[in-house]
């Protein structure tokens, strides 16, 4: 009767471990779950974060653009207005079939047609281009210290860029080579 119950009891003890054994496997699963679950809620937050400092970025912007006032001739051109007017005012010099004296000729005479609308609006126009590069570089910043996924940044940079606009885009470039230019 005593082997009865020492065999009983060693059956007791291995079941108890078998049962531990499963216990630990659960909780082992759970806490793996409980990890990628975590790390996912830190990837939303992460996007949704950086979501927000965009659309923050872009509303700064979105108020530059509506400050910038351009006067050209007595002409007041405030806002979109004001990127409509620099944009229809450039002056492409395109090097096809010319020579090498014409292209100057034309480039120096595109750049002179541009300071007389730049250079009485100079303040404006370098307050403009600096909030618009602040805006840029924090959002460069910020992706350069997020660790999102390519596809993640790519989206962002997109959601910044498509809602700045191609026109405006072009304009700020313009700023830029203009004041190189002037230079």
């Amino acid at each position: 009767s005593s082997t009865l119950f020492s065999g009983l009891a060693l059956a007791g003890v291995i079941i108890t471990i078998l049962i531990q054994k499963r216990e630990l496997e659960n909780q082992r699963k759970e806490m793996e779950l409980q990890r990628d679950e975590m790390k996912q809620t830190r990837k939303e937050f992460l996007i949704n974060r950086t979501t927000n400092i965009v659309y923050s970025q872009l509303d700064r912007f979105e108020k530059c653009i509506n400050e910038l006032t351009i006067v050209h001739l007595g002409i007041t051109y405030v806002g979109n207005d004001a990127i409509s007017f620099l944009d229809e005012n450039k002056n492409t010099v395109y090097t096809f079939e010319k020579t090498e004296e014409d292209i100057k000729s034309e480039m120096k005479e595109s750049i002179v047609k541009m300071l007389k609308i730049y250079a009485p609006n100079k303040s404006q126009i370098e307050k403009f281009a600096h909030n618009a590069y602040n805006s840029v570089e924090v959002l460069k910043r910020l992706i350069f210290k997020t660790d999102l996924e390519i596809d993640e940044l790519n989206d962002i940079k997109q959601l910044f860029f498509v809602n700045i606009g191609f026109v405006n885009m072009g304009v700020l470039k313009r700023m830029s080579e203009i004041s190189r230019d002037e230079i």
